[in-house]
């Protein structure tokens, strides 16, 4: 699942990379953004890309045991037959921002904790689902992230896993009006790069450390992918359990000109 993340973008770099339409609200970094509290978000609305911050979690009224309640993730693979979500996921699309998010292992006598990220600290995306809500007669946009099954690399952390999105898959999921490609993002193209350590229980320590591994400035979403540098050693074995040390940039969370001008002539033909 996901219950805590970390969030670091640039508003302007957001804004430029995506062509924000309009932007509405933007929230300043956070090493420890929690639910029911306000998420920086991508929202598809009447095929206007918006950028805007909206509450994490979807409220409902819970008649098993008469109470309210609020849900912050959705299941993937039930998410067409929930009536909660189905709408959303067919109608109202979006893309959480974030910059890594934290797992817990439990174990028989106590719990784990775990940051995941793509070192060190590189822009990925949350598929989710958005929607307005009346709370206190007033409208509230509300968001919810949307999982799947864990990946065999961190599957022993934890079973759950959020729909982690590179740039080119989060235009292709934004501007999916058929569901055509949200049928298939199960198994994103930046999964295998991610890196993930041990860190403390405590939260505000845990959020602490991961502030002091920054030793980049605010990420960049680059138009065009650098080269990759050769292997010259031995390869690394995967899925060991390992403290990320230098950053690593990876060519496939970046698109060149020609994917953004093809992804762009998609969108304004949508809008036609």
């Amino acid at each position: 699942m996901c219950g805590r993340f970390v969030s670091l973008d640039n508003k302007k770099i957001i804004e430029k990379s995506f062509n924000i339409s309009k932007t509405k609200n933007f929230l300043e970094k956070s090493y420890n953004v929690a639910p029911t509290q306000k998420i920086n978000v991508i929202l598809n609305n009447n095929e206007d890309l918006i950028l805007d911050s909206l509450n994490w979690g979807y409220s409902f009224y819970n008649k098993n045991n008469n109470k309210d309640q609020t849900v912050i993730n959705s299941r993937i693979e039930t998410i067409n037959t929930k009536f909660l979500f189905k709408d959303s996921f067919l109608k109202r699309k979006c893309i959480i921002l974030a910059n890594g998010y934290y797992e817990w292992q439990k174990t028989k006598n106590k719990k784990i904790p775990y940051f995941i990220n793509i070192p060190v600290l590189e822009s990925i995306f949350f598929a989710g689902i958005w929607r307005i809500e009346n709370r206190n007669n007033i409208k509230t946009p509300v968001c919810c992230i949307i999982t799947k099954e864990a990946n065999k690399k961190i599957t022993f952390i934890h079973h759950r896993m959020p729909i982690i999105l590179s740039f080119n898959e989060s235009l292709l999921y934004l501007n999916d009006t058929s569901n055509e490609f949200s049928k298939n993002i199960k198994n994103a193209e930046i999964e295998d790069e991610l890196d993930f350590y041990e860190t403390y229980d405590n939260l505000s320590s845990l959020a602490l450390e991961v502030k002091e591994k920054q030793k980049i400035k605010t990420p960049v979403i680059k138009t065009e992918a650098p080269q990759p540098t050769p292997n010259l050693g031995k390869p690394i074995k995967k899925n060991i359990r390992r403290r990320s040390s230098a950053p690593r940039r990876h060519p496939k969370l970046h698109a060149n000109k020609k994917e953004i001008e093809k992804l762009q002539e998609m969108r304004e033909n949508a809008l036609r």
